[in-house]
């Protein structure tokens, strides 16, 4: 659910370089507020042409400097907004992701506060996980196949460059289907359906590809596929 949380980011980005954007506006309409006014009250004090010159060159400048932070701080903002997504099903997706790891979290986070099984949550998380599954998985799978067959090496995991993350999230389905599946497991295991959650953890392991982040963590990259493995570990694979 990497592209999840990246565009979340970026959103929150492209705020804070609105707000940068129109403080600095602000300030060149203040500055240049100030220049008309200081240029009435030399014309009518009846100043002299080079103490004019000076005063109109001076705060030129300042205007000129206020408003090149006010054109970088727009390029700023432009760069920062979320990129369009060509493919309506793609924003369907991701939207969907979203709700399941709301709903994930939500029951693992009462969980873990209370030790009670937030019933409600869990199957939310799955309805969810579910319906993506059902409507991209076998996309999800074609397009790690053509990874297969073009002998890609597996995604890293943990702390990665910025090329490295820019590839992983060129793979956004894969990771959301993959992540799903394990969503999916880790709610069946929270709501007792043991043999439910092996059969999801198993075809998570189908996507070895997939990598999930972590935001909490940095932008630490997880496999979902090894998480899997993990959980089949600790439950005995019956």
């Amino acid at each position: 659910m990497d592209n999840v949380f990246i565009e979340a980011k970026t959103i929150v980005d492209g705020l804070a370089g609105v707000i940068v954007a129109l403080a600095a506006l602000i300030a060149a309409v203040i500055a240049l507020i100030r220049v008309i006014q200081k240029l009435l009250s030399i014309l009518k004090s009846g100043g002299r042409r080079i103490r004019l010159f000076r005063e109109v060159t001076k705060s030129a400048s300042f205007f000129l400097f206020i408003l090149s932070v006010v054109g970088f701080s727009g390029v700023l903002w432009l760069r920062s907004l979320p990129k369009k997504v060509d493919n309506a099903q793609m924003s369907l997706n991701q939207s969907i992701a979203m709700r399941a790891l709301a709903s994930f979290e939500k029951g693992e986070t009462n969980f873990f506060a209370t030790g009670q099984i937030d019933r409600g949550a869990f199957m939310l998380a799955i309805t969810n996980a579910d319906s993506l599954i059902g409507n991209w998985s076998g996309m999800a799978s074609n397009q790690q196949q053509a990874l297969v067959n073009a002998n890609e090496p597996l995604p890293p995991t943990g702390h990665v460059t910025l090329d490295q993350k820019n590839a992983i999230v060129a793979q956004g389905l894969i990771n959301d289907v993959g992540t799903c599946y394990f969503i999916k497991g880790r709610s069946l295991e929270y709501l007792g359906q043991a043999d439910l959650a092996r059969t999801a953890y198993r075809v998570t392991t189908n996507y070895p590809y997939a990598r999930t982040w972590d935001p909490r963590r940095d932008g630490f990259f997880w496999s979902p596929a090894e998480a899997s493995l993990g959980r089949l570990g600790q439950m005995g694979r019956h």
